[in-house]
């Protein structure tokens, strides 16, 4: 690898890609990536830190989607414990949401259960994971 191809990796980098997504590019991993950067003497991003919630002796931290889940273990949603605790088992079939629509509102009497297909309705098709576009800062 020469130190053009290692500018032009950390070129994309700076414009907010991943060091990872940077090294699948390239053909390298990410750990060889950040040596290379750290070499160089070229900057890297701090290490975000993340807000963590304390509820039942188990960490939780904000997902990119705005849920709060688990750090460890199943990694399950905060609302669906806490609905849990307060209402009872979750059926089969069914999703907890949120009555006023504001998914840090964990208060017990602000989750319901409502069918998959409801939840999947009421997210609608428009903005999901496949059809979402995200702007290139570069």
């Amino acid at each position: 690898m020469n130190s053009k191809q290692i500018y032009h990796a950390h070129g994309l980098y700076q414009c907010g890609m991943s060091l990872s997504k940077v090294g699948k590019r390239i053909g390298i991993k990410r750990q060889s990536l950040h040596y290379y950067f750290k070499v160089l003497g070229l900057a890297t991003r701090p290490l975000k830190k993340s807000k963590t919630l304390l509820y039942n002796h188990q960490n939780y931290t904000v997902s990119k989607e705005g849920y709060w889940r688990k750090t460890t273990g199943d990694r399950e949603s905060l609302h669906r414990q806490i609905f849990k605790d307060n209402h009872g088992e979750i059926p089969k079939g069914f999703e907890v949401a949120f009555k006023d629509g504001d998914n840090s509102n964990l208060d017990p009497d602000n989750l319901e259960i409502i069918t998959t297909i409801e939840a999947v309705s009421n997210r609608g098709f428009i903005n999901n994971q496949h059809t979402v576009k995200k702007e290139r800062k570069c």
